[in-house]
């Protein structure tokens, strides 16, 4: 099947399931293939993979966005554990994460790419720096 055929497809099948749906029925809500060829673009917003070494050595892949803020890299790592019971306000305070050159990730709301991350990237966590 062509990428137009399999395109006019999925046009056709979505508007059929629109169409039928009771919850659209008094919405004149009709894909266009203006709208979905929006879908089928790739997305503006890029994932980066950045591999967080823990302390036994081990290592934990996370992907995130190459403009995420230090806590959305640290949420994504919260959520590899998710299913593990983990004090993770205790973990934050006693520990960063820092790059190759012993920079840590300490402001929450600035951009990791600020701190030189970039796509396949390792950090690894480290005893915070008291400031005194």
């Amino acid at each position: 099947m062509s990428h137009d055929k399999f395109i006019s497809y999925i046009y056709f099948r979505l508007s059929t399931i629109i169409s039928s749906d009771p919850l659209f029925s008094d919405i004149n809500c009709h894909p266009s293939k203006i709208s979905f060829s929006k879908l089928n673009q790739p997305q503006q917003e890029q994932l980066i993979l950045i591999s967080i070494r823990r302390f036994d050595e081990s290592v934990i892949n996370v992907y995130v966005s190459e403009e995420a803020r230090v806590f959305e890299l640290k949420r994504a790592i919260q959520e590899k554990f998710s299913d593990k019971k983990i004090n993770w306000k205790s973990i934050w305070k006693r520990y960063a994460l820092a790059t190759d050159d012993h920079q840590q990730l300490i402001s929450h709301n600035r951009r990791i790419k600020q701190y030189g991350v970039h796509n396949n990237c390792e950090l690894s966590f480290v005893r915070r720096r008291r400031i005194k």
